[in-house]
């Protein structure tokens, strides 16, 4: 009997302290985790405000990397404008490689300007401009003018598959008038062998101009000076003649 009043007694005096211990516990873990929060607040504070006045009792959000204040439409902006930027140069990278290439090659190298046609047509580049000189029309002369960039379709729906099919044809010779339209589209036989392109190109040329009404002239190798200047002469006359806004 002794000795269970003894353990009797023990468990009573534990039972006893429970609720203090408890207590001790809760106190204890409440306490760390105010500290924990109100550190965590402090520094929240401290690193996302530019200022603090105590005078007003404002505290200022810093203009990025502000969790405490929402984010303005300048803003939200501009970190889109710098992530487009920053994803636009990882995506030009390869393709500026080839030019940065290029570019490296062209510091190496030496260059001298290059005559823009053959000397075979020097002389006909000539009687060209002497006969534009002598009209009254106000004709200029252009030298491997585009296809392309003096006529204009008419039927909207081809436009594209036509372009297509002028891309990349030039006219040795082109007599504008004033207003930048083409009056005739003259070219000089050299005698060299054609390519098959070239055949087709000047197919292609021969009947854009004949559906558009302009004159197309062909010198060849071996040509009379006098013959050819008469025939465009009578060209730039008769366009003078038909246009008397030119004349």
């Amino acid at each position: 009997m002794g000795m269970t009043d003894v353990i009797i007694g023990s468990f009573e005096q534990i039972f006893g302290q429970l609720p203090r211990l408890f207590g001790f516990a809760i106190g204890s873990v409440t306490v760390v985790l105010l500290a924990f929060f109100g550190v965590k607040a402090i520094l929240r504070l401290r690193g996302n405000s530019a200022f603090t006045s105590f005078d007003l009792g404002v505290v200022a959000p810093v203009q990025y990397g502000d969790r405490g204040a929402k984010e303005s439409r300048d803003e939200r902006f501009s970190k889109r404008l710098e992530e487009m930027v920053e994803t636009e140069e990882n995506y030009d990278l390869e393709k500026l490689m080839p030019k940065a290439r290029e570019l490296g090659a062209i510091a190496k190298s030496s260059f001298h300007t290059a005559p823009v046609i053959a000397k075979s047509n020097l002389a006909v580049l000539a009687l060209i401009e002497e006969c534009a000189s002598q009209s009254k029309g106000g004709f200029r002369v252009l030298m491997h003018a585009r296809l392309e960039s003096l006529i204009d379709m008419e039927d909207p729906e081809n436009s594209p598959l036509m372009k297509r099919s002028l891309s990349g044809i030039d006219l040795t010779f082109a007599v504008v008038d004033r207003y930048g339209r083409l009056v005739v589209a003259i070219d000089h036989d050299s005698g060299e062998k054609k390519t098959h392109q070239m055949v087709l190109n000047r197919a292609v040329v021969m009947e854009v101009l004949r559906k558009a009404g302009v004159w197309y002239l062909e010198i060849p190798q071996h040509y009379s000076p006098e013959d050819a200047r008469r025939q465009l002469l009578q060209v730039l006359h008769g366009y003078e003649g038909q246009h008397e806004d030119v004349a």
